[in-house]
């Protein structure tokens, strides 16, 4: 059987520094690529009210992170390291695993929010190790990006958990009646003139 050994690419940058930078991006493509699997999982066994709009949502999700871990893969192959297999994936991977049942919509927003956001809070940290200490400017910028992504996805699952303070609520009608009146003020015309528009209204 022959042996296969991959070529050490000659880049220019210190043996340290490319074992720090690919250590970096096997943990992300851990993280990746078994969130990546964990929201498409969660999209088919959801059920509520909200089924169809948040599956939509997490397909979407499914395709960024599917193209998040492509092009981990291609950095990490671009330093001449392997891309981990799938049981190594699920050794190092911090992202948890799901519930083994069907589950209610609160649920995986929370859960997929808390991934996302320990995944960007190692991203963080592995941005300023390379950027201070190891000084690899091209794999950061690749982190940047990906945390430019993490953090939109989070910022939607988010959204679909946040609720309006009953304060902000009185608040939120309240202006809205008084731009309101003031619309009428503007486009109404005196009750005894007969025209197009009357109390800000078209007749």
């Amino acid at each position: 059987m022959t042996q296969v050994q991959s070529l050490v690419p000659h880049l220019g940058m210190d043996e340290k520094v490319t074992r720090s930078a690919a250590e970096s991006l096997i943990q992300l493509f851990a993280d990746e690529f078994a969130l990546q699997f964990k929201t498409w999982n969660l999209s088919y066994n959801i059920v509520g009210p909200r089924f169809y709009q948040i599956k939509e949502m997490l397909c979407e999700q499914t395709n960024c992170l599917k193209k998040l871990s492509e092009s981990t893969s291609v950095q990490i192959r671009n330093l001449g390291v392997r891309v981990p297999a799938v049981n190594e994936v699920l050794r190092m991977s911090k992202v948890e695993p799901p519930k083994s049942d069907f589950v209610d919509e609160d649920y995986v927003l929370t859960t997929l929010l808390k991934d996302h956001e320990t995944i960007l809070q190692n991203l963080m940290r592995e941005q300023d190790k390379l950027l201070t200490q190891v000084k690899e400017y091209i794999v950061q910028d690749f982190i940047l990006d990906v945390i430019k992504a993490h953090l939109k996805m989070a910022w939607t699952l988010r959204s679909h958990l946040e609720i309006i303070p009953p304060s902000q609520q009185q608040w939120g009608q309240q202006y809205g009646q008084q731009q309101g009146w003031q619309q009428q003020q503007q486009w109404g015309q005196p009750s005894g003139q007969q025209g197009q528009w009357q109390q800000g209204y078209p007749q």
